[in-house]
């Protein structure tokens, strides 16, 4: 009797444990994603700014984490430059653009532009910084560090002159530091940087270039590098879009089968019977 017990309770606990199977609700999360990989906060931040009329203060103040850093580490480092140029109603706007990613077109159409620059100028993928000067592109090597990059910029200098017939043209979303103007009216060469924003190598050569820009001796224009260029690379994610993602819940439907022949009695039995007349 107690063996009879024993495995009537097993058996009621195995199909209370496929009945909670069952019932676990079966919900499918659809999410939208863009057609380009995922850009940097760094960048959408920047063209935040570039709306404000804030773009060369902010990236003057913008410096990223040693090594990167992580996303929160990032977000901090954007806060902290943004917090002294912007109001703090403005500064939460930033933030929720940001968590929306609503400048990530932008980002990733920067990211276009310099592959493009750096496959007609041999750039290498791996290059973090460089300048494109007299239809030349001066790139700091590999492992230079920040170091190598005021000797970039000087480099670039030299070989630019007003009389370039290969000189880089302006984009309309170009941005050109405000700069003096030479005597007699002449324009002075362009030189476009090329750089990660906030990175340890960029400082040198945009402080260099704003210089050189501020004395009239070059125009100076400074296209964002989201990453390397052709640097992607198919392991890339795709940049989600937020607000389009969609919850489907699917509901259990049971259905039971029955037989209904004992049911004809339900609606008055036999028809004949139901007028109860008789000979009256």
């Amino acid at each position: 009797q107690h063996s009879a017990v024993a495995s009537m309770a097993a058996l009621l606990f195995a199909l209370a444990a496929a009945g909670a199977e069952t019932l676990r609700p079966k919900n499918i999360d659809i999410s939208l994603t863009a057609r380009w990989d995922e850009t940097p906060l760094s960048v959408e931040s920047a063209e935040f700014m570039a709306d404000e009329g804030l773009f060369w203060d902010y990236a003057a103040a913008l410096h990223e984490p040693e090594g990167g850093g992580s996303d929160q580490e990032v977000l901090a480092a954007i806060e902290a430059a943004a917090a002294g140029l912007l109001s703090p109603l403005r500064l939460r706007l930033l933030r929720v653009l940001l968590s929306a990613h609503v400048f990530s077109p932008r980002a990733a159409m920067w990211r276009q532009i310099a592959a493009t620059d750096a496959a007609t100028l041999g750039v290498s993928g791996t290059s973090e910084v460089w300048v494109r000067a007299c239809g030349r592109a001066h790139a700091l090597p590999d492992g230079a560090g920040a170091d190598g990059a005021a000797d970039l910029v000087a480099a670039a200098l030299s070989a630019a002159r007003a009389d370039c017939p290969q000189e880089a043209e302006l984009l309309s979303v170009d941005r050109v530091f405000p700069g003096g103007s030479r005597a007699g009216g002449e324009a002075p060469p362009l030189l476009v940087l090329y750089a990660r924003l906030g990175s340890a190598a960029f400082h040198p050569a945009h402080d260099a270039l704003s210089r050189a820009a501020a004395d009239g001796r070059v125009r100076y224009a400074l296209r964002p590098l989201p990453q390397a260029p052709g640097g992607g690379g198919g392991g890339a994610q795709r940049q989600t879009l937020q607000g389009y993602g969609v919850q489907l819940a699917i509901k259990n439907m049971e259905y039971k089968a029955m037989d209904d022949k004992d049911l004809g009695g339900i609606d008055g039995g036999d028809g004949g019977d139901g007028d109860g007349g008789g000979d009256g």
